[in-house]
């Protein structure tokens, strides 16, 4: 009997063991494929935001990359598009991602449109936290735990994860005005594991610096792809570097430790240090605290930009760009 109990063991055992290896060669079959964009994983956003006439111009003005900000409907990209019908502007932004996936995508955008410029946008208020995710056994769930541990070996898992959820960048959520419930569970969580994480990235503080230390060598993979052409780094800023009540109203959810942050930023500064002249960084922050005084430029209870938030974006690009 004990005989058999022990063989019965052993099968188990292998059998764990070996749907392990297969899985594990499974997943790392998909990230060779995801990394190096072998099938175009971001086929339908790509077609979601622009036109078929975008698409298939033989002539692009700016490619653009970022995440939600950029794939906002309605936001800067769509403005620029109006404002200038004459040029042709390719939005690849992608709802959720950072820089590891721009990576990922650039090569492709790049040898299929050939853009004259490119802008590639970046928001301080989490880009690290797609770098660095914030484990934490004793607040965070074992499951959000595990999922972040995988996540950062395996990029392919939030992508997965993006599908499964129906995430759709042609169907952003529609931002609240008003409201607790506007707030995104996203945004809780990051507050509930570290309520002073947005001062951490703003000041490069508590291991958001050695956060930077990887983004920076993403950063040097995205500076190759493009140092051939004419690329600028649009910086925003969290609604917190902007004006004190969107501080206020995150203290629904968090004890903030602080009553301003700084705008530009350590997380500016050393932006404008690794990008050098070759790579100007359009820096909104004057921009957006002026009009803020005058007319909120982030929503409620969300981290981003409305549309007049957007607005002066888009001034600051055109600016940047003389058009």
């Amino acid at each position: 009997m004990d005989r058999s109990r022990t063989m019965h063991v052993k099968k188990l055992a292998y059998w764990f063991i070996y749907g392990l290896l297969m899985l594990f060669l499974s997943m790392s079959g998909l990230e060779i494929i995801y990394r190096y964009q072998l099938v175009d994983f971001y086929k339908a956003e790509l077609k979601a935001l622009n036109s078929e006439a975008e698409l298939t111009s033989s002539s692009v003005d700016l490619l653009v990359f970022g995440d939600s900000f950029a794939a906002s409907p309605g936001g800067f990209v769509d403005q620029l598009k109006e404002q200038f019908p004459d040029k042709t502007i390719i939005n690849a932004g992608l709802v959720g991602t950072g820089i590891k996936q721009h990576v990922s995508i650039a090569t492709k955008r790049m040898n299929r449109f050939k853009p004259k410029s490119i802008l590639y946008q970046v928001y301080e208020g989490n880009d690290l936290l797609d770098i660095q995710y914030p484990i934490d056994w004793q607040k965070q769930t074992v499951a959000r735990n595990i999922y972040w541990l995988v996540s950062s070996t395996f990029t392919i898992v939030p992508f997965i994860n993006y599908r499964l959820r129906g995430l759709k960048t042609s169907s952003t959520p529609q931002r609240k005005a008003s409201g607790k419930r506007a707030y995104s569970a996203r945004t809780k969580m990051f507050l509930k594991a570290n309520p002073s994480y947005i001062q951490d990235i703003n000041q490069l503080t508590n291991g958001m610096d050695k956060a930077f230390d990887r983004w920076v060598r993403y950063w040097k993979k995205l500076e190759k792809k493009c140092h051939h052409v004419n690329t600028q780094i649009l910086l925003i800023p969290h609604g917190h570097q902007i004006s004190r009540r969107y501080i206020n109203r995150y203290q629904d959810f968090a004890n903030i430790p602080y009553d301003s942050l700084a705008c530009p930023s350590t997380f500016y500064a050393k932006i404008q240090e690794t990008a050098g002249d070759n790579f100007p960084i359009i820096d909104p922050c004057e921009a957006l605290h002026k009009a803020d005084s005058i007319q909120a430029v982030y929503f409620d209870f969300d981290p981003h930009l409305n549309t007049f938030g957007h607005s002066i974006l888009t001034k600051e690009i055109v600016k940047a760009y003389q058009w």
